[in-house]
């Protein structure tokens, strides 16, 4: 586990260079109030979800509170909420799966959507055994959104059948000895389902997603998927109204100021996606506060 010694940022994922800078603060040029060790360390205790939440759905993220480092603050903000989220219980289940072709609906923009329509969803996330199209299912995340709000996540490590290629166990960190002990994918799918319900989907990159879902069982036909991946690329510009340099999910969050340490793990990455799609849908309809009469049912 590396830690940032500028910003403090840590975690499993996380990467320093040789002068111990993670990749953000290694292009941020060095502030003299940057060097001040008056830093909240305890920072992530002193918060409430609940006026997490709000300031996400009431602002536009552009300040926050003084004598805060700014990744750190975002960081612990994104911690908080995740934190906060009831986890549904999971009963395993076996039954017998279908591989399937992922026939989704796949809105790649917000055009044609009324504002509260987009408040309801389920954001989900999965990791793989490997990089090819053979992989399993290694690692699943469901987060509900009610208005906007995440309320429940659904998550679960999985058994594949066959081995986690040291490939995939670089980039999420999950190897054959963490799931020796975890369910089958089609175990805990009759739970997945009901968790989903017929919501709408979000998730970066939504394609991969649903074709690996699919392929697992999942009944995908007829579903209705938010993916943030060209959604981001049709909303989202620098400060100069270029196009952003990368689309990826931590790329996209960093513009809109939702920063997490805890990438390429499915919960973090589900809440994450959730978050973003919030974002893209307030710039979208050109609103800041998502919780003002009106802008929910």
């Amino acid at each position: 586990m590396a830690t940032c010694s500028r910003c403090g940022i840590s975690g499993p994922f996380v990467t320093v260079n040789e002068a111990g800078l993670c990749p953000l603060c290694q292009n941020r040029p060095k502030k003299k109030e940057e060097c001040s060790p008056q830093r909240s360390v305890k920072l992530a205790l002193t918060l409430d979800a609940d006026r997490v939440l709000e300031r996400y759905l009431t602002t536009s993220h552009s300040t926050y509170p003084k004598g805060y480092h700014v990744v750190e603050y975002y960081t612990a903000e994104f911690d908080c909420i995740l934190a906060s989220l009831p986890q549904q219980e999971i009963c395993s289940c076996p039954r017998e799966i279908v591989s399937e072709k992922a026939e989704c609906f796949y809105y790649k923009k917000l055009d044609g959507f009324t504002l509260p329509e987009c408040g309801n969803f389920v954001a989900l996330d999965t990791e793989t055994s490997g990089m090819t199209a053979r992989a399993e299912i290694v690692e699943v995340s469901a987060i509900r959104f009610e208005r906007f709000r995440p309320v429940a996540v659904f998550t679960s490590l999985c058994k594949p059948y066959g081995k986690i290629s040291p490939d995939a166990a670089a980039v999420h960190g999950i190897t054959d000895r963490d799931v020796r002990f975890s369910p089958r994918f089609a175990e805990i799918l009759t739970d997945l389902e009901a968790f989903l319900g017929d919501l709408p989907l979000v998730a970066h990159n939504a394609p991969f997603d649903m074709k690996m879902l699919a392929a697992e069982g999942l009944d995908t036909h007829a579903r209705r998927v938010f993916d943030t991946l060209p959604i981001a690329r049709a909303i989202l510009r620098q400060p100069n109204g270029e196009k952003l340099p990368h689309y990826k999910l931590a790329d996209s969050c960093k513009a809109c100021a939702i920063l997490f340490s805890g990438t390429h793990r499915s919960t973090a990455d589900a809440l994450a996606a959730g978050m973003l799609f919030t974002e893209l849908v307030k710039r979208h309809f050109g609103v800041v506060n998502l919780l003002s009469e009106g802008n929910i049912d």
